[in-house]
């Protein structure tokens, strides 16, 4: 019982740490957008039209995509609520039946 306990917690530690690094990676990238449009703003005005909109997507498109990552890629039990949450409600499908196992059956022998 000790190793299953001990293993639980080292993916949970495991998966902790991935998200601590892709939240680092991604609030580095967004600062460091920032920082290029706080310190040179005339490269930012010198982009056409079409990459001044990309730029701005780009910084806009990473917090959904933070999100995704963090809280339903790596995150089981998140991602298991916001299935169900869809099954049921978005596309009115019936909840799927918890499968029961029988583990063991009493007779009444005499």
């Amino acid at each position: 019982m000790p190793s299953d306990v001990s293993k639980a917690k080292k993916k949970t530690e495991r998966m902790l740490m991935i998200q601590a690094f892709i939240t680092a990676f991604y609030l580095s990238v967004y600062e460091l957008t920032s920082l290029v449009l706080r310190v040179s703003p005339e490269l930012f005005t010198s982009l056409s039209l079409d990459g001044k909109m990309a730029f701005t997507y780009f910084r806009v498109a990473q917090i959904p995509c933070h999100v995704f990552l963090v809280y339903y890629i790596f995150t089981p039990v998140t991602r298991k609520i916001y299935i169900t949450f869809l099954r049921e409600r978005v596309f009115c499908m019936k909840p799927q039946s918890e499968k029961t196992t029988k583990v063991s059956a009493v007779s009444n022998r005499k």
